[in-house]
């Protein structure tokens, strides 16, 4: 999926990246050799941290807010990665995508990445799962283009990735307490037949595998 999202961004050697949400670096890492440069920003200092120990050359990761790129020059950059990031905001949606198509270039392409429930039958079910896990915005596909356009964008592509998941798997990797993950996991137990269909779940031993839906948008800066 990575290959896809950097695939469909323009980029090539004289280009200037920029990433919000960059965690620890994975796009980044990727990218290092392929860009001019590339800068990641993420709001907390321990991804930060992480990412700047593995950093290649052409690479630079700093401490920073997506809803505010005000010390960026504007018309920048020629990408702007935004993966898995934007349903965080839930103060700040709009104001981030009005920052991102400020500090693009004219014609540049802001690259966006966000799961949704495989079926209308388990959007409950999914919404009450991620709300255990955080706070944040349930995007519908049609919604998240609207908040893009909105912003000024010209939707220049959109294509949809399903990826099989494992539920311990998810639940490591977003760093669930005990009581939040117990939660979800009495959720997996309890599901009806019509949420399990819908999701495609199937159980492994003590573990779910399930299904989801991955969006990935390509927008154009007029």
């Amino acid at each position: 999926m990575l290959d896809y999202v950097v695939s469909i961004s323009g980029i090539n050697t004289d280009s200037e990246v920029l990433e919000i949400g960059s965690g620890t670096g994975v796009l980044g890492k990727q990218l290092g050799t392929q860009v001019k440069s590339y800068i990641g920003i993420d709001i907390s200092p321990e991804m930060v941290r992480i990412a700047n120990e593995k950093q290649s050359p052409d690479t630079f990761y700093l401490h920073g807010d997506a809803v505010d790129l005000g010390h960026f020059t504007p018309c920048q950059f020629d990408a702007v990665f935004a993966r898995m990031i934007l349903h965080h905001l839930t103060h700040g949606l709009s104001k981030c995508l009005q920052e991102c198509y400020k500090v693009l270039k004219q014609g540049g392409r802001l690259i966006v990445c966000e799961n949704f429930p495989l079926a209308a039958e388990a959007e409950e079910f999914q919404k009450k799962c991620l709300d255990i896990k955080e706070e944040r915005i349930t995007f519908k596909p049609d919604t998240l283009r609207e908040s893009i356009e909105s912003a000024g964008f010209t939707v220049a592509s959109t294509k949809e990735i399903v990826l099989t998941i494992r539920l311990s798997n998810w639940i490591d990797n977003n760093n669930l307490d005990k009581q939040r993950a117990e939660r979800i996991k009495q959720m997996f137990v309890g599901m009806s037949d019509k949420v399990k269909q819908g999701l495609r779940c199937r159980k492994v031993g003590d573990d779910w595998l399930f299904e989801t839906k991955f969006l990935i948008l390509s927008a154009k800066k007029k």
